[in-house]
């Protein structure tokens, strides 16, 4: 029996690199929510994770191609908390759903406003950068068998029943996410910009 050492080795560094991407992405938009990843609860840092990793699964089941889904994971989320961190220094509120509904009208009064640029932004750009040029190490690549075809049509189908379940039961709860309606930058910081989101988003849903 032949053992190929060097495939099994480069298999399992890609893998831990799509980890410590995951984590490295989660603490940059922390740091957009001017946060401290650190400060957030085992369970609801959980939440962030799954829906960073529900995002990558996406993007391979679409291109297959392990490199770009990361990369191209990592810029939509990057802009998604870059777009919090701008409503969140303009209206001193976060971003919530609401928001990309109306960015029509919100474009039509943006020249009006401008930017504040905070170390949390600068070094958060920074970091970005960074996250690139390491995902771009990345050189497994996917073979192009029927094998690998079937669980991508598995992976998408977890991932869109996943936010089904988040939206239609009492999934959400399991993880424990604080409410702080009054004081909603509050909940975004202790829950994680993802997470609160996900949860702001659901809460809107009424039956």
């Amino acid at each position: 029996m032949k053992v190929d050492f060097k495939n099994l080795t480069n298999k399992q560094y890609n893998i831990m690199h799509i980890i410590l991407s995951m984590v490295f992405i989660t603490f940059i938009i922390e740091l957009l929510n001017s946060n401290i990843m650190l400060v957030i609860l085992p369970n609801r840092l959980l939440f962030n994770f799954i829906v960073i990793l529900l995002v990558y699964l996406f993007f391979i089941c679409i291109t297959n191609k392990i490199k770009l889904s990361v990369i191209l994971s990592n810029c939509l989320l990057f802009s998604i908390g870059f777009a919090n961190y701008s409503v969140a220094s303009l209206r001193g509120t976060p971003l919530s759903l609401l928001d990309i509904l109306s960015i029509g009208t919100g474009l039509t009064i943006a020249d009006t406003y401008k930017l504040i640029i905070s170390p949390y932004l600068i070094f958060a750009i920074i970091c970005f950068f960074i996250l690139l040029y390491l995902n771009s190490k990345i050189n497994y690549k996917l073979p192009k068998t029927k094998k690998i075809v079937l669980i991508r049509i598995v992976l998408a189908i977890t991932t869109i029943m996943f936010f089904i379940l988040i939206f239609t039961t009492g999934l959400i709860k399991a993880f424990f996410l604080k409410t702080n309606l009054w004081i909603p930058s509050q909940e975004y910081k202790s829950n994680g910009f993802l997470a609160s989101f996900i949860k702001q988003t659901n809460d809107l849903l009424v039956e």
